[in-house]
């Protein structure tokens, strides 16, 4: 791996166990640019945080324009905006400086970031979630990540929505590869409101998400 690491703001340094092969590298991408080692160490650099800046916005974006099912969430629903970056793996240290410019927010990450992906994935228990909606006036269940459409009773009820979401979220880890003993299924929102035409309840609209609770391998 090639890191590229900034010494100030005029200069970086390359840093490889072959440093010739690496300033050579940057040195023959340059010139198809008509760009120095260094202006195209720093260009790579500047693209790579252009990226995770458009990703992350796209993200944001994604989440704060999920509708809204219920008079709660219209009237306390919180947008989310980030006040800080937490980063690890191999190039946090050169790319935190990046990262900062490009959100204009402080950028930290741990002492030992170089492993800390490794690390993190070696202890983690697999976990997975599923969203599940449940119109009582259709009679459909539906599951977005599981591709599953069922037809549903019309006196079909929040508990058993609930308990079928449980049941779900746990064969979808086990199809992951976790083991029966590390699954912990929980239900992490849930919610349900009639659905009123007239003067009419012509049914319910519900939705349970549920995960398979994260956590460390003991």
């Amino acid at each position: 791996m090639i890191t590229l690491e900034l010494i100030d703001e005029n200069a970086f340094r390359l840093t490889h166990e072959n440093v010739k092969k690496a300033y050579e590298a940057m040195t023959l991408l340059g010139k198809e640019l008509n760009l120095s080692a260094k202006d195209m160490a720093k260009l790579i650099l500047s693209t790579m945080g252009d990226i995770i800046k458009n990703k992350v916005d796209e993200l944001l974006h994604e989440i704060n324009s999920r509708p809204v099912y219920t008079v709660k969430e219209l009237l306390y629903g919180k947008r989310i905006k980030p006040k800080l970056i937490n980063i690890i793996g191999g190039p946090s240290k050169v790319l935190a400086p990046v990262l900062e410019e490009k959100f204009n927010l402080p950028c930290y990450y741990p002492k030992n970031y170089s492993v800390a992906n490794a690390i993190g994935a070696a202890l983690a228990r697999p976990t997975t979630e599923i969203t599940m909606f449940v119109d009582t006036s259709k009679k459909t269940l539906f599951v977005p990540e599981l591709g599953l459409y069922e037809k549903i009773s019309g006196n079909y009820t929040l508990d058993k929505a609930k308990e079928k979401a449980l049941e779900l979220v746990k064969k979808s880890a086990l199809s992951l590869g976790a083991s029966i003993e590390e699954i912990e299924a929980e239900i992490v929102e849930e919610s349900s409101f009639n659905m009123v035409r007239g003067f009419y309840t012509i049914g319910k609209n519900m939705r349970i998400k549920a995960q398979v609770k994260p956590g460390l391998i003991q």
